[in-house]
């Protein structure tokens, strides 16, 4: 079974409880950087939490989620921006109040097809993807389209703006572009500059696997890459360089370079979202559940899950940037799919009567009181 596109909107951070002292575009020349090794977990006695902190999706009426799996972003005014494969996308404030439908079916200015990508940039405009249109929609902060440019190929992936380039991660399946995730477009949406891949292309993997990545923020000239099938975080210049490497091997990450799966097999570990706050980087991964079996049953074509919850787990981890050392792992039976600013983990979820729901949870460090 071949993996799906890798989507993922922009991950998130951090609060710490307690805190512990312990082609069109231009392949870029690279750099091996330094490399570091992760030691830890430091504190093992120490528990990551996930907090609530608010909800979306209303049983009726405006607001009301369409889809269990929605793609989550948020601004720097508090804003989210929630969307799930529809020609729409809900805008919601800061305490889970609707304040925006934005889009609808068709081919001119402000409509889509399908919306699987929204990335927020440093003066909050708002960057809208349609894959299917090959567009990119442009909109102000007071959420008024303001115009749109065509993209030379279909964004399959994790962005991330940088002024007025966007950043994408997009596999691709021929020319000179295959084996570099990493491409960054002009404000018009012409290609720049390509790059990545900084130990080569092996082009008989499966292409989501060899370039599949996800981002995140570093400053304001770098970003965070994480390999979708291991453990090994990069950080990157926009400029194609590749400053570090962070590898680990926890006993529950197997590298994996064909995704297969099956009633009888367990999922294979796979690295959701990265964010980095301060000095700390928050990792999370999915995992097999515990329990794993309970939650898939064949069907004619393969497998079915049955409760997702129960067959797959989440591990999230803290790294201390500046030591190399894993501060806390946890374990938590809710599964998250994604990070975002300020603390965050985003969950996709259904009420009490099954309707879809996100709630998003602040994550927090604490240490056991002596």
């Amino acid at each position: 079974m071949t993996a799906p596109g890798w989507l993922a909107a922009p991950a998130g951070a951090v609060t710490l409880v307690a805190l512990i002292c312990l082609s069109a575009g231009e392949a870029s020349p690279q750099e091996s950087g330094s490399q570091t090794e992760l030691t830890g977990p430091e504190c093992e006695a120490c528990e990551i939490v996930a907090v609530p902190v608010v909800t979306f999706g209303d049983a009726e009426g405006p607001g009301m989620l369409e889809d269990d799996y929605n793609v989550v972003s948020l601004d720097r005014q508090g804003r989210y921006f929630v969307a799930a494969r529809r020609p729409y996308f809900w805008v919601f404030d800061r305490t889970g109040n609707v304040t925006h439908r934005i889009g609808r079916s068709g081919e001119g200015p402000g409509e889509f097809s399908v919306i699987t990508g929204i990335a927020s940039g440093e003066a909050d405009s708002v960057f809208v993807l349609d894959p299917i249109r090959l567009l990119a929609s442009v909109y102000t902060p007071d959420l008024e389209f303001a115009r749109s440019f065509q993209l030379s190929f279909s964004p399959d992936g994790p962005e991330l703006l940088f002024g007025a380039s966007l950043l994408i991660n997009t596999p691709f399946r021929r020319g000179d572009l295959v084996g570099l995730p990493f491409h960054v477009l002009d404000r018009n949406g012409r290609m720049t500059r390509s790059f990545g891949s900084a130990d080569g292309a092996d082009l008989t993997v499966d292409r989501y696997v060899r370039d599949g990545r996800r981002l995140a923020r570093s400053d304001t000239a770098s970003f965070w890459a994480a390999r979708t099938n291991q453990y090994l975080i990069e950080r990157w210049t926009v400029d194609g360089r590749l400053l570090e490497t962070f590898h680990r091997e926890p006993p529950w990450f197997q590298v994996w370079w064909e995704y297969q799966a099956d009633a009888d097999t367990p999922p294979v570990p796979t690295m959701i979202a990265i964010e980095q706050v301060g000095d700390t980087l928050w990792v999370l991964t999915s995992v097999p559940g515990e329990g794993w079996r309970a939650g898939v049953e064949p069907d004619e074509r393969s497998y079915r899950v049955t409760d997702r919850d129960v067959y797959r787990n989440s591990v999230v981890e803290a790294v201390d940037l500046n030591r190399g050392v894993v501060i806390a792992s946890q374990r938590m039976p809710l599964r998250f799919t994604d990070l975002l600013e300020g603390g965050l983990a985003v969950r996709n979820d259904t009420d009490q009567v099954g309707n879809p729901i996100v709630s998003i949870h602040r994550l927090e460090i604490r240490v056991p009181s002596r």
